[in-house]
């Protein structure tokens, strides 16, 4: 949630800094408010390990795990951990990096060139930004709903709706290129809103559900790097497509690919088979 509050209050603030005194001062101010804010917040409350805070790896309580020793089934292991040559021979591995960077690309195409694109079909730049901070509300909202929704009805569920979401509003977006209705970028906000939301937690709990234990610092660093290079090609490939064709229809269509491609391979990547050995259990 903190992800889309950050884009609905910091965008405003980083305006209004620059507008002050300039980019260098807007820089210094946010230096100071991460030594200031989470780097302390982190050193007081992370904790590295479950047992630090009495509980399992999968959150049961430490009460509760005793129990399985006296004939329960212990949940804290309900599928042998893989060794990490194991881990990167896998398929699934593979395809778990891959779908999240396929969203990544299309959403921080949308994220870095959507207010250009309005502005060039006329609408002022100040109407062409509220989407814009109506997608950090909506979705700092959203990221809520969707992981508990994923807890409820799987994960493939949820993403699959998300993405659905998402093409929607990539759909009105461009529906919008020849036929200028004024609801349609704000159907754009609250579609794309509601399916970006659904990305990070179900990225996060995805990668939780398929592996646990020693591995998975590294693995879910791993899904971080190629989200980070999904979003850097898809705002820099964007910017090709409408240098070299004076549009962005072709990256809108490619987007819309990248989507429709995601959802099988969450399927294939299958969480739900995860989470159905610990329901199972329970």
């Amino acid at each position: 949630m903190g992800i889309g509050m950050g884009i609905l209050f910091f965008v405003p603030l980083t305006q209004y800094l620059i507008s002050f005194k300039g980019w260098p001062f807007a820089y210094l101010v946010f230096g100071l408010l991460i030594l200031v804010i989470p780097l302390p917040l982190n050193a007081i409350l992370l904790r590295h390990t479950p047992e630090e805070m009495g509980l399992s790896p999968d959150g049961e309580s430490s009460q509760r795990e005793k129990g399985s020793q006296t004939g329960a089934v212990n949940l804290s292991s309900p599928v042998k951990e893989m060794s990490s040559q194991d881990i990167l021979r896998s398929p699934r591995f593979w395809c778990l990096l891959l779908f999240p960077s396929l969203v990544s690309f299309g959403a921080y195409f949308i994220i870095v060139h959507h207010v250009k694109y309005l502005t060039d079909l006329n609408v002022d730049r100040i109407w062409a930004a509220l989407p814009f901070a109506g997608i950090g509300a909506l979705s700092g909202g959203v990221r809520f709903f969707w992981g508990w929704f994923s807890d409820r009805s799987g994960r493939e569920i949820a993403f699959t709706l998300g993405m659905i979401c998402f093409t929607l509003g990539i759909l009105s977006l461009l529906l919008f290129q020849t036929m200028p209705a004024t609801a349609l970028p704000y159907l754009f906000a609250v579609f794309f809103g509601s399916g970006w939301g659904a990305t990070a937690p179900l990225f996060m709990s995805i990668a939780a559900d398929l592996y646990q234990g020693r591995n998975f610092g590294w693995i879910y660093g791993t899904l971080e790097g190629v989200l980070g290079i999904g979003a850097a090609l898809g705002a820099y490939v964007g910017g090709v497509i409408f240098d070299r064709t004076g549009n962005y229809f072709r990256a809108f269509i490619l987007i819309v690919i990248f989507n429709l491609v995601s959802i099988p391979l969450v399927w294939f990547v299958a969480p739900l088979k995860f989470r159905g050995i610990r329901r199972l259990s329970k």
